[in-house]
């Protein structure tokens, strides 16, 4: 007897394939549209930490803000993202 996840489809890699090709751009482009959805103070901070891959304390110091300011930015951008992207995934 065999699993449901055992009978998908897998990548190179071992994981599951993506569901479809054509869903790739239409995802991206969600992502960059929640993106500069965020709160400009909060796209700073995800922008500098995420894409940039700068340190907490590094963001802090050229934003002139307080660590717990940038901790707080970086998660409330996160959150914020994922529920957007959770509401495409129960659409899709």
């Amino acid at each position: 007897m065999t699993s449901s996840a055992s009978t998908r489809s897998r990548s190179a890699t071992g994981r599951p394939a993506p569901r479809s090709r054509r869903s790739r751009p239409e995802l991206r482009s969600l992502l960059t549209t929640a993106i500069d959805d965020l709160p400009g103070d909060y796209k700073t901070a995800f922008l500098l930490h995420d894409v940039e891959g700068l340190s907490n304390p590094e963001i802090a110091e050229t934003l002139h803000i307080s660590l717990p300011a940038v901790k707080s930015r970086v998660h409330r951008s996160r959150l914020f993202l994922r529920q957007r992207l959770a509401d495409y995934m129960r659409a899709a």
